[in-house]
C-alpha cells in the first residue's frame, strides 16, 4: 500500500498542540443494539468501510514543524470496554489510531479525537458502520440518504478544511 498523508485542518492543528494526559481531545458517541455485539462481524464491517473512509485509517505523525496524518494499512482494534470513558489515546505509540471502537454486551462506543473529526463526521461514520454491520448480519435495510456506503468513492470535499474554504479575513463583523 502506498502511503498518503493529509494536512491537519485548523481544529486538528489546535487539538494536536494542546493534547496531553488531562486534555485528551476525545469525545464519545455510543449506540445500543437489540442484540449483543458480534465482534467478528463488526471487524468485517470496519474492514469493508476502510476504502470509503480513508481519512479514518490514519496515524498522527510528527513532522519537522507540524503534525500530519499518514495512512496505514493496519486495522483499528475493537476492544471490550473496561476502562473509564474518554481516556487519553497514546498517539505517539506506533500504530495507534485516533479513535477507539469499544463494545460491551449490546453497546458500541466510539471515542474520537477532535484531531481527526468533529461530531458530525463521527456520526456519519458510526451510522454508516452500523448500516454495514446490520447488512452483514442479514438485515435487509434500504440505503439511507446521508450515509456513506462501501461501494462509493469518497468525495474530494470530504477532505477539505472548511475554515480555509469559508473564512473571509476581510469580514470584520463579529
Amino acid at each position: 500500500m502506498r502511503k498518503a498523508w493529509y494536512k491537519l485542518d485548523n481544529a486538528g492543528k489546535l487539538y494536536s498542540s494542546i493534547m496531553n494526559d488531562r486534555a485528551t481531545t476525545i469525545f464519545r458517541l455510543s449506540i445500543y443494539l437489540k442484540e449483543k455485539v458480534d465482534v467478528l462481524i463488526l471487524k468485517q464491517a470496519v474492514d469493508n468501510l476502510k476504502d470509503r473512509f480513508p481519512y479514518y485509517n490514519v496515524l498522527l505523525k510528527k513532522g519537522f514543524f507540524w503534525h500530519y496524518l499518514e495512512t496505514t494499512d493496519r486495522n483499528p482494534t475493537i476492544d471490550l470496554e473496561r476502562y473509564y470513558p474518554c481516556m487519553d489515546i497514546k498517539y505517539n505509540k506506533q500504530g495507534i489510531y485516533l479513535y477507539r471502537l469499544l463494545y460491551f454486551e449490546n453497546k458500541l462506543s466510539f471515542e474520537f479525537s477532535h484531531i481527526m473529526t468533529d461530531g458530525n463526521g463521527a456520526l456519519v461514520y458510526i451510522l454508516s458502520l452500523i448500516y454495514e454491520y446490520l447488512n452483514l448480519k442479514g438485515e435487509n435495510i434500504e440505503k439511507i440518504p446521508g450515509l456513506f456506503y462501501k461501494d462509493e468513492t469518497p468525495d474530494p470535499g470530504e477532505f477539505e478544511d472548511g475554515f480555509d474554504k469559508y473564512f473571509d479575513p476581510t469580514n470584520k463583523k463579529r
